[in-house]
């Protein structure tokens, strides 16, 4: 189970933008991210049409331009990157190209996001949180939201693999923000005891924090940071 990964520090996903990335990187990059990157265009202004296109063009520059290997990988972190990186894109973008039509000459990735993806991204879009916030102040709200949502599929992935996938679908209220559950209705479910109940309870929110740091960590250089990172994404969330 994924708490027990806790001492462990991933490999950082800094190698998915190195100068040596292939299209297997560049699928992977453009899955874990591509979210935040649409969500913030969206609220820059640009129409889902060209938010769509400039999603996917940024993540192909991204790993096939070296101009955006310049970045210090032990300085920074990758969410702030990619956000300076998009910023640089779209000044590009306006200069040389100007506004693309949907469909024109601009290249995609070979990676196919569904339209249902789009959808639930621009459900995202709509429902974002707000209160003033600036353009940079919105990215790491979307970034926060892609986390969490990441940390669940992997813990559901996790609880699937060993056979527990009805636990954590019948536990999962207990990582809202009420952090709820009614134990003698999920001890029914689960044909188990309410003390029971409890204890697996603490064992999901245990896991689910691992899964939240490692995934986090993914993004920097150093576990030092992850404590940071955490509490600046839970102060713009």
């Amino acid at each position: 189970m994924v708490s027990e990964m806790e001492g462990k520090f991933p490999p950082t996903r800094w190698s998915l933008v190195s100068s040596d990335a292939d299209q297997a990187n560049e699928e992977i990059l453009c899955r874990l991210y591509w979210r935040p990157i649409f969500i913030h265009l969206r609220q820059r202004g640009w129409s889902r049409e060209d938010a769509e296109d400039l999603s996917q063009s940024f993540f192909l520059r991204l790993t096939s331009d070296r101009t955006f290997f310049n970045a210090d990988q032990n300085k920074g972190k990758l969410r702030t990157f990619l956000l300076g990186a998009l910023q640089r894109h779209l000044v590009d973008h306006l200069r040389y190209t100007g506004r693309q039509k949907r469909g024109g000459a601009a290249e995609h990735l070979p990676l196919a996001i569904t339209d249902s993806e789009f959808e639930d991204a621009e459900h995202r879009y709509i429902t974002a949180v707000d209160d003033g916030a600036s353009p940079e102040e919105l990215f790491d709200q979307a970034w926060a939201l892609d986390l969490l949502t990441r940390t669940h599929q992997r813990l559901a992935s996790d609880y699937e693999r060993a056979g527990k996938l009805r636990e954590y679908e019948t536990l999962k209220p207990a990582l809202t923000v009420d952090g709820s559950v009614d134990s003698a209705s999920a001890g029914r479910e689960l044909g188990i005891k309410q003390a029971s109940v409890r204890v697996l309870v603490h064992r999901l929110r245990q896991n689910f924090r691992a899964a939240l740091r490692d995934e986090t960590a993914q993004t920097l250089n150093s576990r030092a940071d992850v404590d940071l990172e955490l509490s600046h994404l839970r102060e713009v969330f």
